[in-house]
């Protein structure tokens, strides 16, 4: 699926005005040969040819996207319940009709009645005793999917970062980028 409608998804984001590496322009951009490149060997000879990618933002690809969309959001007058934590799903014969969410600035509980609801969990990479993930990636949401009845696929697919120092969590490029600082 992904590679089948990566193409479409990456065109809506251009007509998004998604924020590329290039900020004045407003279009997506491709991975130029000097940006990456794999080391081929064929015949004891070796030579590099540039690995080509649909697009780029420098290292912030995924914030820049979830800029652009939230953007899009905001245009389009879109309410977020960014201080809310939720606490359980509401089904109703088998469909998901809302949920009920804690408040976190206030401490209320507070019920949502929907026609759909759109629940991105934000994984649970922090399930690992050392891990780059954010402290919200508890694996909370999965959980509360779970617990209603919904159920899970593809949970071997566990966001983390390939560089990661163990036992300390540090990521290498970091590590790098602040020698560079000093």
């Amino acid at each position: 699926m992904m590679v089948s409608e990566a193409p479409d998804a990456i065109y809506e984001l251009e007509h998004m005005e998604f924020r590329s590496a290039e900020l004045k322009k407003e279009k997506l951009l491709s991975a130029s040969s000097a940006d990456i490149q794999k080391k081929l060997s064929k015949n004891g000879v070796s030579k590099r040819k540039p690995v080509l990618r649909a697009c780029y933002s420098a290292d912030r690809t995924g914030h820049v996207i979830l800029h652009s969309l939230y953007e899009q959001c905001v245009k389009r007058h879109v309410h977020f319940y960014s201080e809310y934590f939720i606490l359980s799903l509401i089904k109703v014969d088998n469909t998901v009709r809302g949920l009920v969410a804690f408040n976190i600035k206030d401490g209320e509980i507070h019920i949502f009645h929907a026609k759909a609801v759109m629940f991105g969990t934000g994984g649970y990479g922090r399930a690992y005793k050392v891990t780059s993930n954010a402290y919200a990636n508890s694996g909370d949401g999965v959980a509360i999917a779970f617990r209603a009845g919904i159920p899970l696929e593809d949970m071997e697919f566990v966001q983390f970062h390939p560089t990661g120092l163990y036992p300390l969590g540090y990521l290498l490029q970091r590590v790098q980028e602040a020698k560079e600082e000093r």
